[in-house]
C-alpha cells in the first residue's frame, strides 16, 4: 500500500511539545530569568506563549509586564541557559517518536517540521539528537510572514513536502498550532502536552490524540480505511470528546 493510493500525503509535526519534551525546559527557564529581574512568570502566563512566533512572544510580554520588564536581557538569558541546557544533554525527545517516524517512514509518507522557534535554536535541537536527517523540510517562525495562529508556516511546510495541505495532518500541541493548521485546510491532531485546551479552546476540530503512540495508530486507522471520514472531535469537557464528522475531500 502507498500513500498515493488514499488522500493523506504527508505529516507535519510542531516541535517543541510534539517531537521534544522542551515545554517543560523552557517554561522553568523562563520563571528563573524572571525571577532574577524580580517578576513571576506563572503557568498561566507560559501557557499564553506556546506556540507563539518570537515577535508575538515579545508583545505578549509586554503587554503583561509593563515597560519595566527587562525584555530584551530576559530574551538573551533564556536562550543561553536554554542551548546550554541543551548542550548538557537536557532535552529529550517525547514518548513514541522513534516509533511514528520508522512508521512513517516504512510506507513512504513524508514529513516535515513547522515550529515558531527560530532556525538556529531548532536546528541546534534537531541535529544534537539526530533528528535533522529525519525531517524531509524544516520550516521554522522566522521564515514565514506571520507566526501561528496564522497558516503561513504549515502552507510553507506543505509547498517544500509538495503536498496539497488538505492531504496534510498536522501534530500541535498548542492552541495556535491547531487554529493555524485549521486555518490552512489542513487535518489538525491535537497532542496533551503541557497545557491543556481552555474552555476558549475546544471548540477547535481536532483528532484528540494524547500521545505519539496514539497519533500513529489513528494514522494507521486512517490509511488502512481510506474511503471513510475522518472522525474529527471537538474538545469538550475534560475526558469527554464530541465527534464531528469532516469528509476527506
Amino acid at each position: 500500500m502507498t500513500h498515493q493510493k488514499n488522500t493523506l500525503s504527508a505529516v507535519i509535526f510542531d516541535m517543541d511539545g510534539v517531537i521534544f519534551d522542551s515545554e517543560r525546559l523552557s517554561r522553568d527557564i523562563w520563571r528563573q530569568t524572571a525571577a532574577e529581574s524580580g517578576f513571576e512568570l506563572s503557568d498561566e502566563i507560559y501557557g499564553r506563549l506556546i506556540g507563539r512566533s518570537a515577535d508575538d512572544t515579545k508583545e505578549c510580554l509586554r503587554r503583561i509586564y509593563g515597560p519595566r520588564f527587562p525584555l530584551d536581557a530576559c530574551i538573551a538569558r533564556a536562550h543561553s541557559l536554554f542551548h546550554r541546557r541543551v548542550a548538557e544533554g537536557c532535552l529529550a525527545v517525547k514518548e513514541g517518536l522513534w516509533e511514528i517516524l520508522d512508521f512513517l517512514e516504512a510506507l513512504p509518507l513524508p514529513k516535515a517540521v513547522a515550529t515558531s522557534t527560530s532556525s538556529p535554536t531548532a536546528l541546534f535541537m534537531l541535529r544534537r539528537t539526530g533528528l535533522d536527517s529525519r525531517f524531509d523540510a524544516i520550516v521554522t517562525g522566522d521564515l514565514v510572514p506571520r507566526g501561528k495562529p496564522a497558516p503561513d508556516i504549515f502552507l510553507e511546510a506543505a509547498r517544500r513536502l509538495g503536498a496539497a495541505p488538505r492531504t496534510c495532518i498536522v501534530l500541535e500541541d498548542s492552541p495556535a498550532g491547531l487554529r493555524g493548521a485549521a486555518a490552512a485546510g489542513m487535518k489538525p491532531f491535537f497532542l496533551l502536552d503541557l497545557v491543556p485546551l481552555a474552555p476558549a479552546d475546544q471548540h477547535l476540530p481536532a483528532v484528540s490524540a494524547l500521545s505519539l503512540n496514539e497519533a500513529r495508530e489513528h494514522i494507521q486507522n486512517l490509511i488502512e480505511n481510506s474511503g471513510a471520514a475522518i472522525p474529527f472531535h471537538v474538545i469538550a469537557e475534560e475526558g469527554e470528546e464530541s465527534p464531528v464528522q469532516c469528509n476527506r475531500s
